[in-house]
This record gives structure tokens, C-alpha cells and sequence, in this order.
């Protein structure tokens, strides 16, 4: 690494050497996954563990060693391979051994993001120094929605094979050139496997002793695999593999300790007769990446693997970098079909050429299709060049699928980097080293439509953590790099992928990908992470989520994809929040609260629903139901409290967007619209009032508490604890101020009104969590039927008897003769609503950060179970009522 250094506040020129780059020749780069969970996986810098992180929180914890590694920690290195099953579910690590053989792991997830627990690995001999672990995928037969180009969503096929089992199955490739399979079968505990070598063809299965890791021993040395790809196609009965080998010195333990050590100076007679061996110049990688075909073939319910070799590719380039298969995603349903042949997929290698090791290595793009005839029968493989770029003016670090597969993400660095001031007060800034640029897989060239973005290191890193490997997030809008350092401090970075530039208009694209998590049921945080980034405006995020509302499957009223919606505004405004300070900030608090309070009470109402059989409700859930029941009236208080005051105050002063802007799609604001004076502010909470899926659950709960409330008054004299819950529950009402038999049909006319509102504005109401100005009047005319029903007692409304007593000298009445929190309170249960017990194991929301007990509690009264209950908690075991990731709360 050569520093011109100029004078002094002109800066410096930084220029790369090519050892910074030598990872990417010996292919240690550091392995990265990023899950469906918005959990990244990487390897430690220096210990022989996983790291995972969640995003975009960061918070850091490392999976349990399996039993072999945790025996001997320091015979183990980090991780060379992490894949991760699409299903979240399985995650795989290979740890290459010192002076021991390496072993492969297998972690299953539990409820958790961050509780993973190792299985045992089925090769009990491990893998010896020439058959680590090179490349490995998973294959799930499940099938991920996509959103088309109208916005309908609809299914993928199912890639890869079919398998007889229920779980994901793993394809690891060695480097001794064997192939595994990887299963799981039903009631089985312990993984098994399928091994073939690619080579021979020798033909793995079931019922039949697993072929032998034996090296591949060839003329001049032993033949080992250097990099291979693993390829799955869509709707296709075979996997392809592609291996790059090189030839290395045949030795082994056994050469090296029965070497005679000395030396003898005597030059032999016959040493001039000798002629110079060819063996190295046969070692090295060789010219040609060979391809092969995996068969899955079925005896009943055994399974065989076969390997049947294809095609070579013949490059004289000296080193492959990377290769990576990418499928051709099926053409969406109403599209024209193109005419080409079957199971198209694309292979793109990267070639990287040191030289003479004088400057930095120059890289070379290439990307080959690889595709099957259409012929019923005897399938023959067609490899055919497609286009070929050179990288001069700096390497290619690695090379990405976008995310629809018709771009490449490529991530170039500079030969050279200009540093400014390179002083300990500027320690922690970032500076550029690459860019991330997309390539039009017509010619590799760059698509300026798309606009590149910055490669960025910290400058106490400069020449020592170069961003070498990456991976896309779940959604494809952020790329995640991590560089070879075995710097304990190494860390990871985030950079936004290129898109097409629009400044203006929020991207289709975003509106897509937000609906498309809905359905494939994965995190959202990568794109809320650059929506609700602090140089966004809030009427920009508004639109964004206003155009995933326009999307078809949103066009209901009510249903599941709304009340998921619903969850992902929660996410965006709480996100937007922490970037957030005065009337901006009380307003997004507001706004995510509404949100949760939406999802809150469809919870709820399904609770009451699920623990009631005809008109009789479960007696051993009562107090379960008395701690929901105080939740909604607390609910309701807040709510009436609203409405009172907004009613008082209609007639206010002027009150002005928080974030200062005006909705750019139309003239009106959010609070209405006059010459001189705005109406007042309409609370966030009042959207429960005028959008059908916020009304209807408070019109379908309401009668649930009347008849809770009637049930527990005809059993109270059955038994004590009915007596005492029936008390509690009566007490709970009077003190909340509100009739709630005089309140439930005023809810129910309030539904029936609102459902000649315009669809555009329940869907814009939704997306900003308020009520919008069209939704005024019917607001008005809710708070004049509520003033003349009678159904509010405004004293008791406002003022609690804990407002007249604390304060008083040694009176005090604590949170445990209060109503519990609305929100998600640390000292409160966020799905029970029940006061959180010390010393159990706590379990935190990651997208509302409300905590709760692991694992659902069955309520017991007189020694009976509910098993109603048991069943509603447990749809909560694996997210939050919010629809977040749990993780551990410690």
C-alpha cells in the first residue's frame, strides 16, 4: 500500500495494494446470510461460532457450539460456509478443523429470531483436510407469492425436486468432489444423508452404506474442488452443480512424518541424467468449470441420488473469485410466455488475475446460460456464453442477482481512495472505496437508469476491512457487506441497492415489495429501514403505504391483509419516530399507537370468540378474560376522552402539520382547510371510529363484554373465584365512566354510517393512521349522539381516584391497582395483558418492543385446564399480536 502524502488540509491519496485483495483469489472471503427474519448471520472474526445480528437493531448474539466444537474451541476455525433455509427455520455452518477433521452443524430455530438449537451432524467422522465443505443450499418445497407488474399477486412453482420429507433438504458440495443430501425424516430426531461422488458417478442411497470420503487422487497430485455453485431451478425435477478444481502436491500426514530431515550435500552421478519433472507445472487450477446434473430417484420411500455429468466451460482466466447459479423466475400468470427451452438458469463466474502481483488484480465478468431441450425424453443440457465484461480500473468484489433476476448487482472497488484529513478527530467517518452498480444482462454494461451508490468503510479501517463479501436483504433493497478481517472489531456494513432514480414519487417497486411480505410472511425492516430514514418526509411515507393500500389484494374493507398492514405502519412510524423530536414526534407516537391499538383489539375480540361455546364462556378463563376486558375499557376511556375534548374543541385554534408539509396529491390537509383558520387536530385514535376494521371490532367486542359480564352474574354463586372475578369486572366498569349498554348501539349505528364512505379515504385514513378531513363529520355527528345518549359520566371519566390520592403524604396507589397499559409497557404482558412476573423467562417484540412470557401459560381454576385459552395463546407463539419477530428479552 503506497500514501502520497500532500500538504498539509489537502488531503492524502490512498493507493490499494493487491494484498488487500488476496482474499478474493483464495476465496476467504467472510460468509454472510441475511434471513426471511431480518436476522444476519456472520462468522466471527476469530472464534469458531455464528454470529447473528437483528436488524435494524443490531442487537448481537452468538449460537450455541455444538457439542464437538464446544469440547475443543481452539481446534476449530470460524465458519467458511452459513446458508439458511428459506423457510428461516435451519441454518447451516461448516467449521474446518486445525489438527482435527471439520465438522458441519445444524441449527433449528425455535419461537425465537435468536434461539437456535445445534442438531447432531450425521457424518460422524467428520471431513478430513481435502473434503471441507464448498458450497451448500438448502431446497424447500414451498412456493413464495410474488406481486406482478398489475399488482395481482400470485404463486411461484416450487424449485428444486420434490422430496418425500416435510422439512428442508441441504446440498452440500466437498471438496473431495463428493455431492450430500441432507434430510430430515418424520418423527426422526437426527438428520440423515445421501452421498454420491461426482467423478465416477458412483450412485448414492438409502439402504445402502454411504460412500467413503476418499480424496481424488489423479496424475501429479490430488484433484481438489476450489469454489462450486450449487444451482435450483423452478418447477424442475434435477439440481445442476458446477465445480472449478485445481490440482494441488500429493501430501498427506503420513508423507510428512516419515520425512528424512537429513540432508545430505553429496551430489548423485546420476544427477546430471535427471530431467526436470512436469508434475508443477500440472498444479494450479485447472482451465474449465465442469458442470453436472443430481437426480433424485425413488425406490417406495427411499430416496437414490445420481450424478450424471453435462458440460464443461472452458475459461484460461487463472482464478475464479465466485460463481453463483440464478433461476429465471416463470413469466407471471396473463404474461406471454417466451419461446425458450426448459429450466432456463444463468451461472455468472468471477475471474480475478493477480499478474505479476505488481498492482492490483483485474477482474473479468462472465455469465453463461444453461438450459435443457424440450425433448420428453433424455434431457440434454445446452452451456452457451452470454456475455463477458472486464473490470480494469478496479476488481469486482462479487456479483449479486437483483432482485426480479433481470439485473446483475455488481460491487466494483476503487484502485484508490482519497482521504481528506485523516486526523483523530474525523476518526469513524466514512469514506468511499467502491460502488454498487446494476448490470443489464443484455451486455453486462452498466444501467444508467438505475442510480449507483457508494461503497463506504470507516476510516480507522482503511486497508484492513474491505467490503469483500455481501448478500442481498430478504427483500432485496439493501446489501449487507462484511469484510475478511480477523480484526475482533471487524464488523459489518449496510449499503442501499441501486434504484431507479425518482426523487418525487415514492418507487412501485417499494409498494410491491411491502405487499409481497405480507404474503411470503417475512420482515419488512429493510424496507421500512429506508423509508423511514430521517432525510424522508412523512407525507413521502404516507404515499408509500397509501400505494400498497391501492394494491388489489387490499381492495377489501376488512380483512387478514389489512389487519397485517396495519402491523407493518406500526413498524414504519415507530421506526420514523426514533428519528424524531417535538410535534413530529408526539404526532408519529400517536400514529404507530393507533396501529397496535387496531391490532390489540382484533386480538382480543378473537380471544372472547375462541373461549365462548354457544352462549356460556369457559369458566377456567374468566380471569384471563377480566385482564383482557380491563385492557378495552381502558381503551375506551382514552377513546371517549378524545372524542369529548375534540368535540369542545372543533371550533379551536388553528392547528399546523407537525412535519410542515402539505399533501402534495391534493389541496386539503389532514386537519381540514380554510382561508385563515385550520380546524382542530383530530386525535389519531379516533381512526377506531370511522374505518370499518377499526369500528367493527369495537361493535363485535362490545357485546362480548355484556355478555361476559351476564355469564359471570348467573355463576357467581357456583363458585368463589367466579364471585370474585364477577366483583372485579363490575367495579372495573363503574369506575371507567361509561355506560356501556347505552354505548354499544351508538357503536353499532357508527358502523353503519361509515360504510358509505369512500373507499380512497378509508384507504388513505389507514395508511397515515388518522382519520382524514372527509372523515370529520361523521366524527362530529358520532360525538353529538354520544352527548345526548347519556353514555358517558364525564367526572368519572376524567377524574380517577388515584388522581385525588397520590400525592398525599404515605398514600400511594401503585400500578397494581391500575389499569394495565394501552401500550406495550414493560410491566405488562403485551398478548395477556397480565402484570409480567421476575424471575421468568421474558421474550421482546422486535417490531413494537413489548415483552412477554415464553411460551403460552394455561390458565388453571380449581385444577381445571383451559385448553380454549391454550390454543389462542398459542397463536402468538412464533409473533407478536403485532405481527413482529419475537426474540430474548435478556
Amino acid at each position: 500500500m503506497t500514501i502520497n502524502i500532500g500538504t498539509k488540509g489537502k488531503g492524502r491519496d490512498l493507493e490499494m495494494g493487491w494484498w488487500q485483495y488476496l482474499p478474493l483469489g483464495e476465496r476467504s472471503q467472510r460468509p454472510v446470510a441475511w434471513s426471511g427474519l431480518s436476522t444476519i448471520f456472520t462468522a466471527h472474526p476469530t472464534k469458531p461460532c455464528v454470529v447473528g445480528r437483528q436488524f435494524p437493531s443490531l442487537k448481537s448474539f452468538e449460537l450455541p457450539l455444538p457439542k464437538a466444537i464446544a469440547q475443543a474451541v481452539n481446534s476449530y476455525s470460524p465458519p467458511t460456509i452459513i446458508s439458511i433455509s428459506s423457510d428461516n427455520m435451519w441454518l447451516f455452518a461448516f467449521f474446518p478443523g486445525i489438527d482435527v477433521d471439520g465438522v458441519g452443524c445444524i441449527w433449528a430455530r425455535s419461537f425465537e429470531a435468536d434461539s437456535w438449537v445445534p442438531r447432531e451432524h450425521p457424518t460422524a467422522s467428520g471431513y478430513p483436510w481435502y473434503a471441507g465443505v464448498v458450497a451448500a443450499t438448502w431446497i424447500n418445497n414451498d412456493r413464495q407469492w410474488k406481486a406482478s407488474a398489475t399488482a395481482s399477486p400470485y404463486r411461484l412453482p416450487t424449485k428444486g425436486p420434490a422430496f418425500p420429507v416435510s422439512f428442508p433438504v441441504l446440498v452440500i458440495v466437498t471438496q473431495s468432489l463428493h455431492v450430500e443430501l441432507w434430510y430430515l425424516r418424520a418423527r426422526h430426531v437426527n438428520f440423515n444423508f445421501l452421498r454420491a461422488t461426482l467423478t465416477h458417478g458412483a450412485l448414492g442411497h438409502e439402504l445402502q452404506p454411504p460412500v467413503p470420503l476418499a480424496p481424488h487422487v489423479s496424475e501429479g497430485g490430488t484433484k481438489l474442488c476450489v469454489t462450486a455453485a450449487i444451482g435450483v431451478m423452478y418447477d424442475a425435477p434435477t439440481v445442476l452443480v458446477a465445480v472449478r478444481t485445481a490440482l494441488v502436491p500429493p501430501s498427506t500426514a503420513s508423507d510428512i512424518e516419515g520425512l528424512d530431515v537429513n540432508f545430505s550435500l553429496n551430489i548423485p552421478d546420476n544427477a546430471s541424467e535427471a530431467g526436470p519433472s512436469n508434475e508443477r507445472e500440472m498444479w494450479g487450477e485447472d482451465p474449465t468449470i465442469e458442470c453436472f446434473e443430481l437426480a433424485v430417484r425413488f425406490e417406495s420411500l427411499y430416496m437414490g441420488l445420481g450424478v450424471r455429468p453435462i458440460s464443461s466451460i472452458y475459461h484460461n482466466d487463472p482464478c475464479v473469485s465466485s460463481m453463483q447459479f440464478f433461476p429465471m423466475i416463470p413469466p407471471a400468470p396473463g404474461d406471454p410466455v417466451p419461446d425458450i427451452p426448459k429450466f432456463p438458469i444463468r451461472l455468472a463466474v468471477n475471474f480475478v488475475d493477480f499478474g505479476d502481483y505488481s498492482g492490483i488484480p483485474k477482474s473479468t465478468l462472465a455469465v453463461y446460460t444453461v438450459m435443457a431441450n424440450r425433448a420428453p425424453q433424455n434431457v440434454q443440457w445446452v452451456i452457451r456464453p452470454e456475455n463477458l465484461r472486464h473490470f480494469n480500473d478496479g476488481p469486482l468484489a462479487f456479483v449479486l442477482p437483483s432482485a426480479n433476476n433481470t439485473r446483475l448487482l455488481a460491487a466494483v472497488l476503487n484502485p484508490g481512495i482519497a482521504v481528506t484529513q485523516l486526523t483523530p478527530r474525523v476518526k469513524g467517518k466514512e469514506i468511499p472505496v467502491g460502488q454498487l452498480i446494476m448490470l443489464d444482462l443484455k451486455d453486462l454494461s452498466t444501467d444508467v437508469n438505475y442510480e449507483s451508490r457508494g461503497i463506504h468503510i470507516t476510516t480507522q479501517n482503511i486497508g484492513v476491512d474491505l467490503p469483500l463479501n455481501g448478500c442481498m436483504s430478504p427483500n432485496g433493497v439493501l446489501l449487507c457487506c462484511t469484510s475478511s478481517s480477523n480484526d475482533v472489531q471487524s464488523s459489518i456494513s449496510l449499503h442501499p441497492v441501486p434504484i431507479i432514480s425518482d426523487s418525487d414519487q415514492p418507487s412501485p417497486l417499494l409498494s410491491l415489495d411491502l405487499a409481497s411480505t405480507i404474503y411470503n410472511r417475512i420482515s419488512p425492516s429493510d424496507i421500512i429501514h429506508i423509508l423511514a430514514k430521517p432525510n424522508v418526509k412523512l407525507s413521502y411515507i404516507i404515499k408509500a403505504l397509501r400505494c400498497t393500500m391501492d394494491l388489489p389484494p387490499f381492495a377489501g374493507q376488512r380483512g387478514q391483509w389489512v389487519r397485517e398492514f396495519s402491523g407493518i405502519c406500526l413498524e414504519m412510524y415507530r421506526t420514523k419516530a426514533k428519528y424524531a423530536q417535538g410535534p413530529l414526534l408526539e404526532e408519529l407516537n400517536g400514529m404507530w399507537q393507533t396501529a397496535h391499538d387496531m391490532c390489540s383489539l382484533s386480538a382480543y375480540y378473537a380471544a372472547f370468540t375462541d373461549c365462548k361455546e354457544g352462549d356460556v364462556y369457559d369458566p377456567s378463563t374468566v380471569w384471563q378474560l377480566v385482564g383482557l376486558t380491563s385492557w378495552v375499557l381502558d381503551f375506551l376511556e382514552r377513546l371517549m376522552k378524545e372524542c369529548v375534548l375534540f368535540g369542545e374543541r372543533s371550533a379551536g385554534a388553528e392547528v399546523t402539520r407537525a412535519d410542515g408539509d402539505e399533501d402534495e396529491e391534493d389541496d386539503d390537509d389532514l386537519f381540514g382547510s380554510a382561508p385563515s383558520v385550520k380546524p382542530a387536530l383530530i386525535p389519531n385514535i379516533m381512526l377506531h371510529l370511522v374505518h370499518p376494521l377499526g369500528c367493527g371490532t369495537l361493535r363485535n367486542i362490545l357485546p362480548h363484554i355484556r355478555s361476559f359480564r351476564a355469564f359471570l352474574n348467573s355463576r357467581h354463586s357456583t363458585s368463589e373465584p367466579l364471585k370474585m372475578a364477577d366483583d372485579v369486572l363490575i367495579d372495573m366498569i363503574e369506575r371507567s365512566g361509561i355506560d356501556l349498554g347505552k354505548l354499544e348501539p351508538i357503536i353499532a349505528q357508527q358502523f353503519e354510517d361509515i360504510q358509505s364512505l369512500p373507499v380512497p379515504e378509508l384507504r388513505k385514513s389507514m395508511a397515515s393512521c388518522r382519520p382524514t378531513p372527509v372523515m370529520r363529520e361523521r366524527l362530529v355527528s358520532f360525538g353529538r349522539r354520544l352527548e345526548a345518549s347519556g353514555a358517558i359520566d364525564k367526572p368519572r371519566l376524567f377524574i380517577k381516584a388515584s388522581d385525588l390520592v397520590d400525592g398525599i403524604s404515605k398514600v400511594f396507589l401503585g400500578p397494581a391497582m391500575t389499569v394495565p397499559s394501552a401500550g406495550a409497557g414493560k410491566d405488562r404482558d403485551v398478548i395477556t395483558r397480565s402484570a409480567l412476573v421476575p424471575g421468568k423467562d421474558m421474550r421482546m417484540c422486535f417490531r413494537c418492543e413489548g415483552r412477554s412470557i415464553k411460551g403460552p401459560q394455561p390458565s388453571a381454576i380449581a385444577g381445571q385446564i383451559s385448553l380454549r385459552w391454550f390454543a389462542w395463546q398459542k397463536l402468538w407463539l412464533s409473533r407478536c399480536i403485532c405481527g413482529g419477530s419475537w426474540g430474548s428479552a435478556t
